[in-house]
């Protein structure tokens, strides 16, 4: 389903109620400020975190997506800007019916080759740790890898299932024109990049009635889901519980999940907690790592989700990191804070296999 509002593009009333936006999250982290001594254990952490978070759930619950696209450029334009920051000559690809958009990260010549998929909601662009981290994977000369980072279409544009259609593409592309062995690929999907991981999972194994299927000669090396988005309901007991301690703003998952899903049924190739009993049983994937943090607002459906992916396919590993917050080995560049134990444990995970 298309949409017509161009990315970033604010109306007259759009600008002056940006301006409203900004003037109220100061106002929060002046607030926040004063009263993060007495925020008990309800609260993040940290200061940092606490102020933080709380300036940024507002961000999300103030400001419409156009808003938020407005503050934030696009996709190639922040791949571009890394580039230079890390001086390395920047190089995308297109391909595909739909004509996606794909960027390089390391050697596009090495044997091994990790596909990523970004998060932000399927309605905004990777931040610039959405590169920092994947690139610290492969950044060494002695790592014989490279990442191809999917732009895919955010949902100002397309929706459901146009990205799933581009993630297909994307490792299509990777085993026919690029000539990668799927024993040497790895998918990483982060936050909705999860989703979608987990949607391309799906497919590679029972086809979407709407996608071409994807022939393989063996399993994928490996997928990491890093706080998949795994669920759009939001009943789940932690949207309460760490409320405070986390930067997911439960109205900016509603809206962002309405509108990648628009009029289309739940399905488990957009809802993962959706699949049967037995649907993980037999994946086209070496191992599996699903990765979340104990204080993020989706914790629970990561957990559950991730239970019954390891019941069903015993090759996956399930870490819940203590005192994390959603998506933190990609997320904590934007208030610079401490690497934690989710990248750890995937820079790990990702060593020994490659």
């Amino acid at each position: 389903m298309a949409h017509s509002v161009p990315y970033g593009q604010l109306s007259l009333m759009q600008k002056l109620d940006f301006v409203l936006a900004i003037i109220q999250i100061l106002i929060t982290g002046v607030y926040s400020t004063l009263t993060t001594p007495f925020r008990g254990e309800n609260g993040a952490p940290s200061f940092k975190k606490h102020i933080g978070f709380k300036m940024i759930r507002m961000l999300y619950r103030r400001m419409s997506v156009e808003q938020l696209q407005a503050m934030n450029p696009p996709s190639e334009d922040v791949y571009k800007a890394f580039a230079k920051e890390k001086g390395f000559k920047p190089e995308s690809v297109t391909f595909g019916d739909v004509h996606t958009k794909a960027h390089w990260l390391g050697n596009k010549n090495a044997e091994n080759l990790i596909l990523w998929f970004p998060g932000g909601g399927y309605a905004l662009p990777p931040t610039r740790g959405h590169y920092a981290f994947p690139y610290e994977l492969v950044e060494k000369k002695a790592t014989d890898a490279a990442v191809l980072m999917l732009d895919y279409t955010l949902t100002h544009a397309e929706s459901y299932p146009h990205q799933l259609i581009q993630a297909v593409d994307m490792l299509r592309y990777a085993i026919n024109s690029l000539g990668k062995h799927p024993s040497n690929i790895i998918v990483i999907g982060d936050s909705a990049g999860g989703n979608l991981a987990l949607g391309l999972l799906s497919h590679l194994s029972h086809p979407h009635p709407s996608i071409a299927p994807l022939e393989m000669p063996a399993l994928l090396k490996g997928m990491v889901l890093l706080s998949p988005w795994t669920s759009f309901d939001i009943s789940f007991n932690s949207y309460s519980t760490n409320e405070y301690k986390d930067l997911v703003e439960i109205s900016a998952v509603q809206a962002w999940s309405e509108a990648y899903v628009t009029s289309a049924a739940l399905d488990v190739y957009n809802s993962p907690d959706k699949a049967p009993v037995g649907w993980w049983a037999g994946m086209k994937v070496g191992d599996v790592l699903i990765t979340g943090g104990a204080d993020e607002r989706m914790i629970d459906t990561i957990r559950d989700v991730g239970e019954t992916i390891k019941a069903a396919y015993p090759r996956t590993t399930l870490f819940i990191a203590e005192k994390e917050f959603h998506d933190q080995p990609v997320l904590r560049y934007v208030l610079d804070l401490e690497e934690g134990e989710q990248a750890r444990m995937t820079k790990a995970w990702i060593k020994e296999r490659l």
